[in-house]
C-alpha cells in the first residue's frame, strides 16, 4: 500500500508489480473520518472511451479508475483525493497516450478542429438581458 506522491524518478505507467497485482492500493480517508483501502487500477482498453468521456468530471474519472459507484469520490478528504488523482494519472499513462493519438487523428482529418472546439467550449455564454422575454418559435419575431 503506497500513499506517497509519485516522484520524478518514478516511471509513468504502472510498474510490473502493479500490473501483476491489478493496480496500487491506497488508504484514503473520507470527511466523516472513515478510511478505505482502494485499488487504483490501470483501466482496461475497453473502458478508454468511457474514461475519455469522464475528462470533464474528475470525480467520475476517479470512480472509473477505482471501480467505484458514482458519487463515491465526492466526500473524500481533499489531500487524499489529490494523491489518488496523481496516482490514477500515473498508473493510466497509457490512456493519456491513447488520448493524444485520438487528438492527433482528429487534427489530421480536420486541421484546426481542436482549437475551434476549445474556443467554443470556453466562449462565454450569452445570456438574455433582464428586460428581454423568452421567444417562442410559434410567435412572430
Amino acid at each position: 500500500m503506497d500513499n506517497s506522491t509519485p516522484t520524478p524518478e518514478q516511471p509513468a505507467g504502472p510498474t510490473s508489480l502493479e500490473t501483476l497485482m491489478g493496480g496500487n492500493q491506497m488508504r484514503v480517508q473520507f470527511e466523516g473520518g472513515n478510511f478505505e483501502i482502494v485499488t487504483v487500477r490501470q483501466v482496461p482498453l475497453k473502458q478508454y472511451r468511457e474514461l475519455m468521456q469522464a475528462q470533464d468530471n474528475e470525480f467520475h474519472f476517479i470512480e472509473i479508475v477505482c471501480n467505484k459507484p458514482e458519487g463515491w469520490a465526492e466526500n473524500m478528504k481533499p489531500a487524499d483525493y489529490n494523491l489518488l488523482v496523481d496516482e490514477a494519472n500515473r498508473i493510466n499513462a497509457d490512456f493519456f497516450a491513447w488520448c493524444s493519438r485520438q487528438i492527433a487523428r482528429v487534427e489530421r482529418l480536420a486541421p484546426g478542429f481542436m482549437e475551434r472546439a476549445a474556443r467554443t467550449a470556453t466562449a462565454p455564454e450569452t445570456k438574455p438581458s433582464p428586460t428581454s422575454r423568452p421567444r417562442s418559435p410559434l410567435l412572430p419575431a
